[in-house]
């Protein structure tokens, strides 16, 4: 993976992130089957009997697309330029599938399990397909008013269970489009970043855990707006803080946008990260877990979530 791919200055401890980069590009068999049934699908949608042309256009965007992956691939040209096509087709009719009226058609991905893996595995760090390839598929699929960007936004937005709790109005910005996971970190960009100076990368202890708080008299409430997950506020003693609630894919999320700051976000706001930094100090103990639920705040959370949570931010 790419999108200008840094090594950062010790933000996160090093075997964590060789455990991200470690299946880079090793998909799971499970998933194959997959693949393998929405190309053939995809072919006989477009009628077509061959793969040729497209297998054409993978070969002419294979080094770029190779070049995109912080470290060396091992695999030859074929294997590749093969990853690339059934990875782009399965994510765009992936995609396609979220639009109606294929939503009411009856497909494997009515199934909430399959549905839900598929979701996860286009968001893991180590699967990222720079967009610019992407944007060329969707050129040659000739699909009517598709756009990988907006698609993209309305399948998650189904499919992620904190997501669909927020509006999340901000649009992406241009240095955010180079990976799908790029496109759903700048919808998620505070709307109080327009009012600050020079991005901070990570904030260290910057907060009290809530017990803590509240013994010193700050008052924790839960914000009325969600525009944002991340919009979280102090005027006049008071902390407001979203609604939020702690499940698989609030973990699997996170941990892998925190991956992709480290290596793609240098020198921008790292909000994910700060967001978890957050939390993390915010909670330290199940006395904080219960402050935060009477607070509204925090939503029922089962035990192994919060340890989820706190295993996520450090």
């Amino acid at each position: 993976m790419k999108s200008y791919v840094r090594k950062t200055k010790g933000l996160m401890s090093h075997n964590y992130l060789q455990l991200v980069l470690i299946s880079m590009v090793k998909k799971p068999k499970m998933m194959e089957g997959h693949k393998l049934r929405y190309l053939q699908e995809y072919l006989e949608r477009v009628k077509e009997s061959s793969v040729g042309k497209y297998v054409e256009a993978m070969e002419v965007l294979e080094e770029p697309t190779r070049n995109c992956y912080a470290g060396h691939v091992e695999l030859s040209r074929d294997e590749f330029v093969e990853m690339m096509l059934l990875d782009g087709i399965l994510i765009m009719e992936l995609l396609r599938k979220f639009r109606p009226p294929e939503l009411r058609k009856i497909d494997i991905l009515q199934l909430s399990r399959i549905r839900i893996i598929l979701v996860q595995d286009i968001l893991l760090f180590e699967n990222q397909l720079p967009l610019f390839f992407l944007n060329r598929l969707s050129d040659m699929t000739k699909e009517p008013h598709f756009s990988v960007e907006g698609d993209l936004w309305t399948c998650l937005y189904k499919q992620v269970s904190f997501i669909r709790n927020y509006r999340f109005t901000c649009q992406p910005t241009a240095g955010d489009l180079h990976h799908l996971l790029g496109v759903m970190r700048s919808r998620m960009r505070p709307s109080f970043l327009d009012r600050l100076g020079q991005p901070i990368f990570f904030v260290p202890k910057l907060t009290k855990c809530a017990t803590k708080l509240q013994e010193a008299g700050i008052k924790l409430t839960v914000a009325f707006s969600r525009d944002s997950l991340l919009d979280i506020d102090f005027k006049m003693g008071i902390v407001t803080i979203p609604w939020f609630c702690i499940k698989d894919d609030f973990e699997i999320f996170f941990r892998n946008l925190i991956a992709y700051e480290l290596y793609a976000h240098e020198n921008e706001w790292a909000y994910g990260t700060n967001y978890m930094e957050f939390m993390n100090n915010l909670i330290k103990s199940p006395k904080d877990v219960k402050i935060l639920r009477q607070c509204g705040i925090l939503a029922s959370v089962i035990p192994k979530y919060a340890v989820k949570l706190r295993s996520t931010c450090e």
